[in-house]
Parts: structure tokens; C-alpha cells; sequence
């Protein structure tokens, strides 16, 4: 299609150049404000008392938050655990494997087994075999 000689590539309406202009000008206004942010004044100085008193007070919720507290199965008290729940003994009852060389595709049930598989795994894997 030939551009005829009175006609814009980039032809705005009157509306759209509204609406451009407040865009830049909005971003023009946003961009000046930490510029123009020290100027406004200064903040009141705060009373030193009441700032250790504060820095106080949060340091000891960031404390009482480093030992993380769960509430106990009975009675309703909290104990504090501090360790992983890993390291407790039962709570994970994998068994250990024993590495040998294998061919995945040949391997039978008790070669998964001593690999250190779950029963329901190596069901799993010998039903899409």
C-alpha cells in the first residue's frame, strides 16, 4: 500500500497524544522523586532511649524466632526441637542399600531389593518392565 505525501507513518489522534503525554509525564514525575525527596525536609530526630528500647524488644523476637516452637501431641506445651527430624530415631526407617554394578533392564526383584528400593517401588518398576 503507497503512503500518499500528506499522510504520517506514525499518526497519533488527539486522544492518543493525551494519553502519551500524561504517560511521559507521569514517568518524568516518578523519575524526579528520589531526587527531589532530601529537599522536602528533614525527619524529626528520634530519642535515642526509645531507639535502644525498640532495637531492644526486636532483638529478642529475633531470638525467641531462632528456636522455633511446635506444639506437643499432649497437654498442649511446646517443646523446642533443635535438631533435624532426621536425626531422631524411627522417624525414618529407610534401609541402606548396597551398591553393586547392574544392567537396570535385567535386574531382578531382590537386585532392587539390596539396591535399598521400597517393596511398592520395585512393584512399580517390574510392572512396566
Amino acid at each position: 500500500m503507497a503512503v500518499l505525501p500528506n499522510q504520517h507513518y506514525l499518526h497519533l489522534t488527539r486522544k492518543d497524544r493525551r494519553g502519551t503525554l500524561v504517560l511521559l509525564t507521569l514517568i518524568a514525575m516518578i523519575c524526579a522523586v528520589p531526587f527531589f525527596y532530601p529537599l522536602m525536609g528533614n525527619s524529626p530526630v528520634s530519642n535515642s532511649n526509645t531507639f535502644d528500647s525498640t532495637l531492644g524488644k526486636l532483638q529478642m523476637k529475633k531470638s525467641a524466632m531462632t528456636a522455633p516452637t511446635f506444639p506437643g501431641s499432649y497437654g498442649g506445651e511446646s517443646h523446642k526441637y533443635k535438631r533435624p527430624a532426621d536425626s531422631y530415631s524411627g522417624s525414618n526407617s529407610r534401609s541402606k542399600g548396597e551398591l553393586f554394578s547392574f544392567d537396570p533392564n535385567t535386574i531382578s526383584a531382590e537386585g532392587w531389593k539390596k539396591l535399598g528400593l521400597r517393596d511398592k517401588t520395585i512393584a512399580t518398576i517390574m510392572n512396566y518392565r
